[in-house]
């Protein structure tokens, strides 16, 4: 899909630092100097006036490194992926009873720091059932021969999971693990400061557009629960990042905005904009 951007029309949107999110209850945050909240070994730089939030945090898509396919994923595949394939292409047989990509659960989860790779809320990919899940991006029920690609495993909350269900429009989904660039989370979406919303960007062609809308709406990306987290956690991360001096700012945009896999992807559209507006 492209990405063919335009020149924006109409009013340009007041700086960011000037909307003001509606007003929200506090919610515990912790004020960190380490990234062991975060699921971090390494040392923070020392932004002492930055608070991260930690818990249950919600932000939006962002790119995913799955990391290297376990030696086991083939095995499976060639063990068990017939039998998907008989029962929904073919229409032969029972439904198989195997389920082994929950085995891996674990892992995919690691590779974010146990937060969904849809909606980025934290989960515990220790534990299976209600919080974490692992989704078949692609739905099993039609693309049968990818029930074991390691390539179609997404580590996924329950509630996100279930939203996608077994949607797959022509469109396709936005692919957080997207191997070009030009796919990538980023490339399709943005944040809506004031609403706490995740959108399409401007300027994307026709077929991309829907791509990315499909996307928010399929997975329930803008659900209640989910825009209010977000709408706190922005003010809380403007209120404190505004707070620094110019050159700290920029310090730590620099440093957030290399970490994609532990923050929230809504932390890079909001120093995305706030670069726009000259704030650092």
């Amino acid at each position: 899909m492209g990405t063919e951007r335009a020149a924006p029309q109409g009013k340009r949107r007041p700086p960011l630092q000037e909307r003001q999110p509606s007003t929200i209850r506090k919610r515990p945050i912790a004020e960190s100097a380490t990234g062991t909240l975060l699921g971090l070994d390494a040392k923070l730089p020392a932004f002492p006036a930055v608070r991260l939030v930690t818990g249950r945090s919600i932000a939006a898509l962002r790119w995913i490194d799955r990391g290297p396919e376990p030696d086991e994923v083939d095995q499976y595949a060639d063990r068990y992926t017939q039998g998907w394939v008989d029962y929904f292409q073919n229409r032969a047989g029972e439904r198989p009873t195997d389920f082994l990509w929950t085995l891996f659960r674990t892992t995919l989860g690691h590779q974010s720091n146990g937060n969904c790779w849809y909606c980025e809320r934290q989960c515990n990919p220790e534990v299976a059932g209600r919080d974490a899940t692992v989704d078949h991006f692609r739905p099993i029920s039609l693309f049968p021969h990818l029930a074991y690609a390691w390539s179609n495993w997404i580590f996924s909350c329950q509630g996100c999971n279930a939203e996608k269900g077994n949607k797959w429009p022509d469109s396709e989904y936005v692919d957080p693990c997207a191997r070009v660039a030009a796919e990538r989370p980023g490339q399709y979406l943005d944040y809506d400061a004031d609403t706490g919303e995740i959108i399409s960007r401007e300027g994307l062609s026709e077929s991309a557009r829907r791509k990315a809308l499909n996307t928010i709406h399929d997975l329930g990306l803008n659900r209640l629960d989910v825009r209010f987290y977000r709408l706190q956690w922005t003010r809380q991360f403007l209120t404190d990042l505004l707070s620094l001096p110019v050159s700290e700012r920029l310090a730590f945009a620099q440093f957030i905005t290399q970490q994609p896999v532990e923050y929230a992807g809504v932390t890079g559209m909001v120093v995305e904009q706030l670069r726009l507006d000259g704030c650092i």
